[in-house]
């Protein structure tokens, strides 16, 4: 789902979005005179386990009270992720909590709370608050110590990888590809909310692997050229044991050594598909952290049924 206000007029747009968009809580109302030419856009993904929203928007302000409490009856958690721009609030008996660039926001709908940003744009994960109870094994703790939760994990730079991957990518997707990427930032989630759990004495959980196998997944693509990635460098990035490691893969009839094989060799296929790619075949494969070149080419005619240079020898008759 997509909206904007692109197409209103200069002096509907701010009331039309503040009445048709904006949820679970009342934005203010401002004189249109001082709120200028306003611009929003936002494209959504909604499943029957979670939403995610990627946006943008000028300034906004707003709150939520007892009486909207009572009124929607809504009880979601949002986890979100500025991009540019800051965003402000403050809940009911809780820390005021600021999100700058580059950083997570947690705003827990069940509470009262004062809302305000500048524009900017970002992106959220609304959870089902029975879910997270779930996950937790307990109450879901004030926004604050979920928020310190997730800006401080080993797993924070995954979990913002997998939120921009899915802003990102979202609109050229098919209806699959896009349940599978919102699935997949859900068990990551979940994954980093038993860390919580445990921190906060709440009752054991069996460790959630899925979770574990996103976080594998967004390491071994953001590593692929350092020759030295394996299992054990993988495992104590992500603060578990090689064999909690090996079992998420199992869980997926993966194997750790097989998936970055196979992901370097993609990568090296992509390059040598590339009009604009003047590297030498040797020089790609060291790119994709292939230091044997004999290894590499029957490795590469082993999944693909070609030679690395029968690809570029087609690419150069092409061009």
């Amino acid at each position: 789902m997509e909206s904007a206000t692109s197409g209103l007029a200069a002096d509907e747009a701010y009331d039309c979005w503040r009445e048709a968009i904006f949820y679970c809580f009342d934005a203010d109302r401002h004189d249109r005179a001082a709120l200028g030419d306003y611009h929003a856009k936002v494209r959504s993904l909604i499943s029957d386990v979670a939403e995610f929203y990627h946006y943008q928007s000028q300034a906004v302000s707003g709150r939520r009270t007892n009486m909207h409490l009572h009124a929607d009856g809504g009880d979601n958690l949002d986890i979100g992720l500025v991009q540019p721009g800051h965003r402000r609030h403050r809940q009911e008996s809780d820390t005021a909590l600021v999100a700058s660039p580059g950083e997570f926001f947690v705003y827990d709908v069940a509470r009262p709370s004062r809302v305000d940003w500048d524009t900017h744009q970002g992106a959220h994960l609304v959870l089902r608050r029975s879910m997270l109870e779930a996950a937790l094994g307990s109450e879901v703790p004030p926004a604050s110590l979920v928020m310190q939760a997730l800006t401080t994990s080993h797993l924070t730079p995954y979990l913002k990888s997998q939120f921009i991957l899915l802003a990102r990518h979202m609109g050229n997707l098919t209806v699959e590809e896009r349940a599978i990427l919102l699935r997949q930032t859900l068990d990551l989630v979940r994954f980093m909310l038993q860390e919580l759990s445990a921190v906060h004495g709440a009752s054991e959980q069996t460790p959630n692997r899925r979770g574990l196998f996103v976080a594998a997944q967004r390491h071994i693509e953001n590593h692929l050229t350092d020759p030295e990635l394996n299992a054990a460098w993988i495992a104590q990035a992500l603060g578990c044991s090689r064999a909690t490691l090996y079992r998420a893969f199992v869980d997926h009839d993966r194997t750790v050594a097989g998936m970055i094989r196979e992901w370097r060799l993609l990568q090296a296929h992509r390059m040598l598909r590339k009009a604009s790619s003047h590297l030498a075949i040797g020089d790609i494969a060291s790119c994709c952290g292939f230091m044997d070149r004999r290894n590499f080419n029957r490795l590469f005619r082993e999944r693909f049924g070609q030679r690395p240079s029968d690809i570029a020898s087609k690419k150069s008759s092409v061009g």
